[in-house]
């Protein structure tokens, strides 16, 4: 005689087959461990399922935080003992890069420079952007992503970056201030009253704040003109070539003068002019 019988194959006996597995990767490489690895549905096999990592303990919970930058053994264990192995990498993350955008590093005194920069990191992942001067005077708590400088000395700007994940990154650039300070005075001017040159004026840079006086003297000595807080940068202003009401010769003369800067110091200038008629 011939007996027969019938089974049942559940295609979950073949063990487990795959897994989706996300992976937190972390931003920035800290002390702090930011990785993650999280253990969703797996295909075959039978739950509830177990999991080991990197040799720890047996658990059946999926998630795996604070996880530092490495490989990760992991292997999960089905309800019949049957195994699935795979290896994980938490990676290490690319460094914050900065990339100052500053025209120019050099300016003269009274000037201003445009300080911005940028960063492979998200504008709107930055949580801490600070500008301050080598000596650690802060130019503001949250700085905007550029700013306007003035500095009356050549100084150092370190900038200081952060991101909600507690990234950072720093760079520094050094602005040089010229003190050389541009003040023109022409050389020669004709005070005939032909509306061309007729002063003897003081045309000065921004960094120039005051002209405190302006003096001219005759070959021999004599003071010919005087003017305390002369205004500058006007054709109509200065000497007019006159002494006590009366048109001075034709000739050489000398002028001095004392300019106040922005940053509160004098300078002296003297010179030579030549008055036609």
């Amino acid at each position: 005689c011939i007996n027969t019988d019938s089974i049942e194959l559940d295609a979950a006996s073949n063990g487990i087959q795959s897994a989706s597995i996300q992976i937190h990767q972390p931003e920035c490489d800290t002390e702090i461990p930011l990785g993650a690895i999280n253990i969703g549905s797996i295909q075959g096999g039978i739950g509830p399922y177990h999991y080991i990592l990197n040799t720890n303990d047996t658990t059946s919970q999926p998630l795996f935080p604070d996880l530092h930058i490495g490989d990760y053994p992991l292997t999960i264990i089905d309800q019949n003992g049957c195994q699935w192995d795979t290896l994980l990498t938490i990676s290490e993350p690319n460094p914050i890069e900065i990339a100052l955008l500053v025209d120019n590093q050099s300016m003269v005194l009274g000037d201003s420079i445009h300080l911005a920069f940028s960063t492979n990191v998200d504008n709107n992942s930055l949580n801490l952007i600070q500008w301050h001067t080598s000596e650690g005077v802060l130019l503001c708590d949250n700085c905007p992503l550029d700013t306007i400088i003035r500095p009356f000395e050549t100084t150092s700007y370190n900038l200081y970056i952060t991101s909600v994940q507690g990234c950072s990154a720093s760079t520094k650039v050094t602005i040089f201030v010229q003190q050389n300070i541009p003040i023109f005075i022409p050389n020669a001017f004709s005070p005939n009253d032909d509306g061309i040159n007729d002063h003897l004026s003081v045309y000065t840079h921004p960094s120039v704040t005051k002209i405190n006086n302006f003096q001219v003297f005759d070959r021999w000595g004599n003071q010919v003109f005087y003017q305390d807080d002369l205004i500058m940068n006007d054709p109509n202003a200065g000497w007019d070539g006159t002494h006590q009401n009366t048109q001075v010769n034709a000739g050489v003369y000398v002028y001095t003068l004392e300019a106040e800067l922005i940053d509160g110091s004098t300078r002296q200038l003297s010179g030579e002019v030549v008055l036609l008629k």
